[in-house]
């Protein structure tokens, strides 16, 4: 019986679990899990245990291939300017409570060259696209969102 159920998939998946002709994707904030933010709210910029810094992306979605993992290319930039670049694989996680797709503490690590000094309270810009694969139907999904970078150390 629970062969055939992983076969079938599970009646009880909220719909925006189960892939869809329209998928999307929120950006968010997260390092435990989802947090959803407005443009320009100030995010605590993480200090990394190897000496660099980055912001604790995270990303809510409806309609997404899973079952794989997932590419996303991600670009930060700061009036204009890369600060940051990243191309991590994720791994999506169906909330039941949201009935939508979860990652979390996805980094977006800055350059070098940027110290924490020239990030405080700056707008970071973060745009980018996820691709998922449908059965071959490679299908890329656009991201944005902006935040204001805090260092926690100014506190």
């Amino acid at each position: 019986m629970f062969i055939l159920t992983l076969l079938l998939g599970c009646p009880g998946t909220p719909e925006g679990c189960q892939v869809s002709d329209d998928p999307m994707v929120s950006l968010g904030v997260g390092e435990t899990e989802y947090g959803a933010f407005a443009d320009g709210d100030e995010v605590d910029l993480v200090y990394g245990t190897q000496g660099g810094y980055h912001m604790p992306l995270a990303f809510d979605g409806e309609g997404l291939a899973v079952e794989e993992l997932v590419v996303a290319d991600l670009l930060g930039t700061i009036d204009g300017e890369e600060v940051a670049r990243g191309q991590p694989w994720l791994t999506f996680r169906c909330n039941p409570e949201t009935g939508t797709q979860q990652v979390w503490n996805v980094p977006l690590i800055f350059d070098e060259g940027w110290l924490p000094v020239d990030l405080h309270l700056k707008t970071l810009v973060v745009t980018g696209t996820l691709r998922d694969d449908d059965n071959g139907d490679l299908r890329t999904v656009d991201i944005g969102g902006e935040m204001t970078i805090f260092d926690p150390r100014e506190r």
